[in-house]
């Protein structure tokens, strides 16, 4: 355990075959990372997944969050939360992870979609898929130049690409 860094588990879901995928952050203040991790049934790390059972994603402007994610029936594995674009500002965040822990290259952005809501802080802390394959991120999205937040939500396609059709450009 270290005194140093810290590394925090925000949550969880079990795979058919039994395997336990969970997401949080580790690291430390400025630079913590977006982190998931994959456990066997009998609670040890998977060394098929990532780097000795444990993949970590870091941000470019600071520090990345994770807060929910689903396992989809292909194996692979969304994540929902934010990354830093700048210390105060964060935006909505969607990775999709192959079945062995690593970016999937054909979703968004390289594996990510980031959306900033607003120019302020933007958290998306759940996640859902429905029958169609549409990816929804719902979560809090601070006001520009105020203390209060408000409802946001993101709509996109399986690929990664936002729904036009869904509130503004696929951000309600």
């Amino acid at each position: 355990v270290s005194t140093s860094s810290m590394h925090n588990a925000q949550c969880a879901a079990v795979r058919e075959t039994g395997e336990i995928v969970f997401a949080g952050v580790s690291g430390s203040a400025g630079s913590f990372n977006m982190t998931v991790g994959q456990l066997l049934p009998d609670g040890s790390l998977d060394s098929s997944f990532g780097t000795g059972g444990v993949s970590a994603f870091p941000s470019a402007g600071g520090s990345s969050f994770a807060y929910d994610l689903e396992v989809l029936a292909d194996g692979k594995v969304l994540v929902c939360g934010a990354v830093s674009l700048t210390a105060a500002n964060t935006a909505f965040a969607v990775w999709r992870l192959l079945p062995d822990g690593t970016l999937d290259a054909t979703f968004a952005d390289g594996g990510v979609l980031v959306v900033d809501v607003d120019e302020s802080e933007d958290y998306a802390r759940d996640l859902w898929v429905d029958e169609t394959g549409q990816i929804t991120a719902a979560g809090a999205s601070k006001q520009p130049e105020s203390t209060f937040y408000r409802s946001a939500l993101i709509r996109c396609d399986a690929d990664g690409t936002l729904t036009p059709g869904f509130g503004t450009a696929g951000v309600q």
